[in-house]
């Protein structure tokens, strides 16, 4: 089957404006099984997931069992489609091309798997302003730097409290060394990314 190329965003083919990036690391699968349920499949976004960690990874098994919507744990590119979630092993680097999530082998075996730098600076360099990061529990430093190429575009900004986050060392460095546009408690988040992002309509019956 020959492979759909795609070079510029086409969001009247997709369904979507936005962009849903959440970084996380230490206490990350605890919090994102908080944070799943509360995303609807009605979500006009794609929802794409970076959380340190090894091969083989769970996470996308571990996820379906709480989402509402659908989790795909991506192994080849693919296009992304809206209300889904999108999770990675620890095997490749994900970026945006276009509509599309694409892989990169890693060539330097050091370093976080994946890098959420790396998918927020994507996340900016291809959505801009229409990017939406997210930081939740985590410890050291990933995802500063990428909250900061963020503000840059005026994408969006949320970061998880750090009172409440199971490993705060993360969203204390995006607060200090950023400026994200809100400090918020996992149901906060979910409610905002709704407000930021919308909903579809279901379709109504007429009888």
């Amino acid at each position: 089957m020959k492979q759909e190329t795609i070079s510029t965003r086409d969001d009247g083919d997709t369904g979507f404006r936005h962009v849903v990036v959440i970084g996380a690391s230490a206490g990350g699968v605890e919090t994102l099984c908080d944070l799943v349920p509360l995303i609807p499949p009605t979500l006009t976004a794609p929802v794409v997931i970076a959380l340190h960690t090894r091969p083989p990874s769970r996470l996308g098994q571990i996820l379906q069992r709480e989402a509402r919507a659908p989790v795909v744990t991506v192994t080849e590119s693919l296009l992304m489609r809206p209300g889904h979630i999108y999770t990675f092993t620890a095997e490749a680097q994900p970026f945006f091309h276009g509509n599309r999530i694409m892989l990169e082998e890693y060539g330097d075996r050091r370093g976080f798997r994946p890098s959420i730098d790396v998918l927020f600076a994507s996340l900016a360099d291809v959505y801009g302003e229409h990017g939406i990061g997210v930081v939740l529990s985590g410890t050291m430093h990933d995802g500063t730097l990428g909250a900061q190429i963020l503000d840059t575009v005026d994408a969006k900004m949320l970061v998880q409290s750090p009172d409440e986050a199971l490993f705060s060392a993360m969203p204390e460095n995006v607060i200090r060394d950023d400026h994200p546009d809100a400090i918020l408690s996992i149901d906060r988040i979910a409610e905002r990314l709704i407000e930021l992002a919308g909903e579809t309509t279901p379709a109504r019956v007429n009888v």
